[in-house]
């Protein structure tokens, strides 16, 4: 048997092709590396069009960036669901009320604060309370939303509380655009944060 190229030329060629191949998997590799990193970049910086619950009302869309900062429309429309669901209930829904905002909190919160939320649900299921909160006016200061407004409280179809409340909602990115409530307080009227964004 005779070889059209010397013996020592057969193993150079072949030892070639295995390089080739090496050479190429690698260029390839590192393309797909490439690609992963940019589309995961892409995915953190691309806008996003969110429809508020109440379009009805609202009539608009809020574009926002996945990325901080975020936008102040879109922390003022999170803040106003979160807050209605902490702030507004009846004996009849308190419990879907407060679940609602349970699950809204920062995990580290959850634990924490789940039994005392639990149990002032109860509390206020039996003594027969419904309550309200009228925002006026929010103010978004980087993470924060600092709501005004008016809290109704009645007991038997009478009012038994009415008068003006701020409420301060903290939230953490928890990534991808999903604000957590990372705290909830009341300031006192005299020491309200200064507002960055007014809404």
């Amino acid at each position: 048997m005779s070889f059209k190229t010397p013996y020592p030329d057969v193993i150079l060629n072949a030892f070639k092709s295995v390089q080739a191949w090496k050479s190429l998997s690698l260029v390839l590799m590192g393309m797909l590396l490439f690609a992963v990193f940019a589309l995961g970049w892409m995915a953190s910086h691309q806008s996003v069009i969110l429809i508020p619950q109440g379009l009805s009302n609202a009539k608009k869309p809020i574009t926002l960036s996945l990325g901080e900062p975020f936008s102040p429309d879109y922390l003022t429309s999170v803040a106003k669901g979160d807050l209605f669901s902490l702030l507004n209930w009846t004996p009849d829904n308190i419990d879907e009320q407060y679940g609602q905002f349970i699950v809204r909190l920062e995990p580290s919160l959850v634990d924490g604060q789940r039994q005392s939320l639990l149990n002032e649900a109860k509390q206020h299921r039996e003594e027969g309370l419904t309550q309200s909160f009228f925002i006026t006016r929010t103010f978004v200061k980087g993470p924060s939303v600092v709501a005004h407004g008016i809290l109704v409280r009645s007991a038997g179809g009478r009012e038994v509380f009415r008068g003006p409340a701020i409420y301060q909602l903290d939230y953490t990115n928890s990534g991808n655009g999903l604000l957590l409530v990372a705290g909830v307080s009341q300031p006192n009227a005299n020491a309200a944060p200064a507002p960055a964004s007014k809404n």
